[in-house]
């Protein structure tokens, strides 16, 4: 989100090797937020069909795609292309976070696991702009697809939410999954008649 500021300055300068107009920075900077609705809207029909977990991965690849789309570019129609396929992603990638980590999290502690992806989004857009300071923005570009191939990686080892999985599949599954994110000696029976109530008041076909 915070890569146009990063971005922009360095291909004013005089010896880029991508030189923009004034319109090219202004669609640079606007792509990606025009790009995002369209993502959280896949990203929030499909999360209810296949799973938080699911999304979660799915939603790296764009952006993986659009980082190095936009660190190969050579002129300025790749950059606001690439820069629209990474708004694509992080839009998917805007709710399965939420859902996600609300969904594992202990009742007493979901609204603070909740604010963490908006303190994660805020620490990201920080660093962005340290390292525009010191790197060129190809090799931020780069550096940026890492750590979402990184992601991808990590966000396989994920179980499903015990939720998800009483919604869609059954209740023992559920029990298993919901145990992989409590300690031993946690009441697992108690969250799973939360979670049952929960399903029953919710379900909009009844």
């Amino acid at each position: 989100m915070g890569f146009a500021a990063v971005l922009i300055p360095q291909l004013t300068e005089p010896d880029t090797e991508i030189p923009i107009t004034r319109a090219d920075a202004s669609w640079i900077e606007c792509v990606l937020p025009l790009s995002c609705p369209v993502g959280c809207i896949i990203s929030g029909i499909a999360m209810d069909g296949y799973g938080r977990r699911i999304m979660l991965i799915v939603s790296q690849i764009p952006m993986f795609a659009g980082w190095l789309y936009t660190g190969f570019a050579r002129d300025s129609q790749a950059l606001i292309i690439g820069r629209a396929i990474t708004g694509l992603g992080c839009g998917m990638a805007m709710g399965p976070p939420r859902a996600y980590c609300t969904e594992i999290s202990l009742p007493n502690m979901r609204a603070v696991i909740g604010s963490f992806s908006y303190m994660a989004i805020c620490i990201g857009i920080t660093m962005q702009a340290g390292l525009g300071v010191f790197i060129y923005w190809k090799n931020v570009c780069y550096t940026c697809s890492a750590v979402t191939f990184l992601s991808f990686c990590s966000f396989t080892l994920l179980p499903e939410t015990p939720y998800f999985i009483l919604l869609h599949k059954n209740e023992q599954e559920a029990r298993d999954s919901l145990a992989k994110f409590r300690g031993k000696h946690y009441n697992i029976d108690r969250e799973m008649e939360q979670l049952r109530d929960f399903k029953a008041t919710s379900d909009l076909r009844t």
